[in-house]
């Protein structure tokens, strides 16, 4: 059973995100379209800021969710908008795939359409792209070309319908135009507060004299939190970690220095944690008071419970729906990667 292109451009993409040197935002939707089989709800979607799931549907259950409580109160008076503009989605997808049925030569079967969005946008440039592609039964299907601004057939039975598609020229006028402009806004609107207003928590622990100080920042949202260390306030090289999921929706970070005890006590030795947004830094001293309100072991959970966290869930999300078509899964598997 191969793999869809579809799965694998998303798995490039959001690699690629999490381990870009500049901040590079991604606002990423996923809309699926079943017929023909009740293993999984008829419609169903969900919608992701920087890998984090903002919201899921399906039509089982009627309702429109936030994943995160702390997502729906950053967007307030946009999630209603953001709401609206999801439920549109899930009845155009339905729209156009039931019209879409009609060029099938086999209407008896099970189909399973996906549609997938992006817009990614760069906060350091301010670069920003949009792109979107649809999926039959697992299989790359239609392609939106925004720079040849026209729908492109991935199979034939995919050509009669972009055919139909291309002679929308208002309609890919919009798309084209979401893409190119709006769609930076929406990356912007599902961000903002999730990197800005919330301040980690910060802890110094050592695990004996021999070890290295660390220096732990957690319960933050945006991966461009650093951790620096000064000595009598100049800059000192420490070993920075990478990022780590804690499970919430919010991330972890730390950084270690390898000094001895006698030389901290003697210099003031301070970790330093900033972000650009922040209007002041947070700085720990290393003394033997805060050494010894180091984290809970909870905190301080297994390392190889990387970045990574976010693209296996989202990737393990695109399989799940890829082998229920197969029927070797049930609407319950699929669901339980979406909560």
């Amino acid at each position: 059973m191969s793999m869809p292109r579809t799965l694998v451009l998303v798995g490039v993409l959001f690699m690629s995100i999490f381990s870009a040197s500049s901040e590079v935002h991604v606002h990423q939707a996923i809309f699926i379209y079943g017929v023909g089989t009740t293993k999984i709800p008829k419609n169903m979607s969900s919608t992701f800021a920087d890998g984090l799931q903002i919201s899921h549907y399906d039509s089982n259950s009627g309702t429109f969710n936030s994943s995160w409580e702390w997502m729906r109160e950053s967007m307030k008076t946009c999630w209603e908008e953001y709401k609206h503009l999801c439920l549109s989605e899930n009845a155009r997808l339905k729209y156009e795939f039931d019209s879409a049925l009609e060029h099938f030569r086999r209407k008896e079967d099970v189909h399973i359409f996906q549609w997938i969005s992006y817009c990614t946008w760069d906060d350091e440039s301010g670069d920003f792209e949009g792109y979107e592609e649809y999926g039959c039964n697992g299989d790359d299907f239609i392609l939106l070309d925004v720079k040849k601004r026209r729908y492109i057939a991935h199979t034939p039975e995919a050509a009669p319908i972009t055919d139909l598609w291309n002679k929308k020229k208002a309609w890919i006028d919009s798309r084209i135009q979401y893409y190119t402009s709006a769609c930076a806004d929406c990356v912007k609107m599902s961000v903002a507060k999730l990197h800005a207003t919330v301040r980690p928590e910060v802890y110094l622990w050592q695990k004996n004299s021999s070890s290295p100080v660390g220096c732990l920042a957690t319960g933050f949202y945006s991966r461009a939190v650093k951790i620096m260390w000064q000595r009598n306030g100049e800059d000192v090289h420490g070993d920075e970690g990478e990022i780590l999921c804690n499970g919430d929706g919010t991330f972890q970070k730390r950084s270690f220095l390898r000094v001895k005890p006698e030389e901290w006590r003697k210099n003031r030795y301070s970790c330093v944690v900033q972000h650009q947004n922040w209007k002041d830094k947070i700085i720990k001293n290393v003394t033997e008071v805060e050494l010894k309100n180091e984290p809970k072991p909870s905190v301080l959970h297994d390392p190889k419970r990387t970045h990574s966290w976010a693209v296996i869930s989202f990737i393990s999300f695109l399989f799940t729906v890829f082998y229920c078509i197969h029927e070797v899964c049930s609407w319950a598997d699929l669901a339980r990667t979406m909560l």
